[in-house]
């Protein structure tokens, strides 16, 4: 339109997006409402997971894969997403992608004093130190030294002369992570990460007829003179 580009300008022209294209993609695998899906929002495999109703809890968030023209075009972890609210790999859908999601790997539980305890997957290159800070850290009353794992022996190692088919490993987290050593786990694992202590160190209690009960530092007063009379401000007038 050449009104656009006179001087003085004589046509003016106003664009509106009224609604999106709508979308048809397939989502097949672990989710609740598995088959063809319309989105009518951004085209995205988020989009594409919340119309399918979502994951169920025997799909894999690992390994979300996204298929083209019967081709292999990404593989989607969705762990970023959810531990930091990033998505990276995320791709535009186009109509008739395929969107699978497979059962989950594995189950690690991660459970005791730790930020947030739950159920994790984890891939071949990862180790108990990756699930800690999926799980949000350890807390300023986690017991590092003695972290507990139950484990579930493996078919083919059992023995039929023995019946106990689980054992309890007992590691050290804090010098296996300081000497940067691998802490491998295996489906059906479970962690524990025990609170240290309530007991405090260097401490005194005086109670009784004193004007001020209660608990002192000991490095503050170090004398049983001074704990009565400065700590606790003295007796009391009906004192024996």
């Amino acid at each position: 339109l050449s009104g656009l580009v006179s001087q003085p300008q004589k046509t003016f022209m106003d664009v509106s997006l009224t609604e999106l294209k709508p979308t048809k993609v397939v989502v097949l695998g672990q989710v609740e409402s598995p088959g063809p899906h319309i989105l009518t929002t951004s085209g995205s495999s988020l989009s594409a997971l919340y119309a399918a109703g979502g994951v169920k809890f025997s799909g894999s968030l690992r390994e979300i894969s996204i298929f083209r023209n019967n081709k292999l075009l990404k593989k989607i972890d969705l762990y970023d997403y959810i531990t930091t609210g990033r998505l990276i790999d995320d791709v535009k859908l186009t109509n008739n992608d395929i969107i699978f999601v497979p059962t989950r790997k594995n189950s690690i539980e991660l459970k005791g004093e730790l930020q947030i305890s739950a159920i994790f997957e984890i891939k071949e290159n990862e180790d108990l130190t990756t699930l800690v800070k999926y799980s949000g850290g350890i807390l300023p009353t986690t017991q590092t030294k003695k972290v507990n794992i139950q484990r579930i022996i493996p078919a083919d190692q059992r023995s039929p002369d023995i019946i106990y088919d689980r054992k309890l490993i007992t590691i050290d987290y804090q010098k296996l992570t300081s000497e940067d050593k691998k802490i491998s786990l295996q489906d059906g694992d479970q962690i524990t990460f025990f609170r240290i202590s309530d007991l405090q160190f260097d401490q005194v209690t005086i109670s009784g007829h004193v004007w001020e009960p209660g608990t002192y530092s000991l490095k503050t007063f170090p004398t049983l003179k001074s704990l009565i009379f400065e700590a606790a401000k003295g007796f009391m007038p009906n004192v024996y």
